[in-house]
């Protein structure tokens, strides 16, 4: 039975080839796993940078908040980019919060202007409000479908429900 070299440099090589090429094609799932996998590899902080590449674009966790990035998950990669240093990684570093903030922004706008939806509480807006799991659940459904808030006022309209009535079977 033969051994399996497992060097660690040639993990390495061998994800970030996996990255771009899985970008190439399209799988971008399958590109933001591999950049996990090489986050969790470590070597960023136990080899010098010069060893494993030149390239501040391929340092692991910039490839990994691009991934977050763009799958819209903008905390994730600002998260991701903490202590990661070069030009392009303060700039998707900030702008990632920065969209994250206009998200929230335009969820707790859209919450506001539904007038009488379900899911209206007091306080803050957001998923760290009030921590009901209905408003958690009301604002990951927002999230992912923005027009779902337009939608049902224009339902609760038409049925001229009021919110006081108990015939809305919510």
């Amino acid at each position: 039975m033969s051994t399996i070299n497992l060097d660690p440099l040639k993990i390495y090589r061998e994800l970030e080839q996996a990255i771009y090429e899985l970008n190439i094609r399209g799988l971008f799932k399958s590109a933001q796993w591999a950049a996990e996998q090489l986050v969790g590899l470590g070597l960023e902080e136990g080899l010098e940078r010069t060893s494993i590449t030149t390239s501040e674009e391929n340092h692991p966790k910039y490839l990994l908040a691009r991934s977050h990035f763009n799958f819209k998950e903008y905390l994730r990669a600002f998260q991701t980019l903490k202590g990661v240093g070069g030009r392009k990684a303060l700039f998707l570093r900030n702008y990632s919060l920065y969209l994250a903030g206009e998200r929230k922004k335009e969820e707790e706008r859209l919450s506001r202007s539904v007038g009488g939806g379900i899911g209206r509480g007091g306080g803050g807006g957001g998923l760290g409000g009030s921590g009901s799991l209905l408003q958690e659940t009301i604002a990951v459904t927002t999230s992912r479908n923005p027009y779902l808030s337009q939608v049902e006022s224009e339902l609760l309209a038409g049925m001229n429900w009021d919110g006081g009535r108990g015939g809305g079977g919510r």
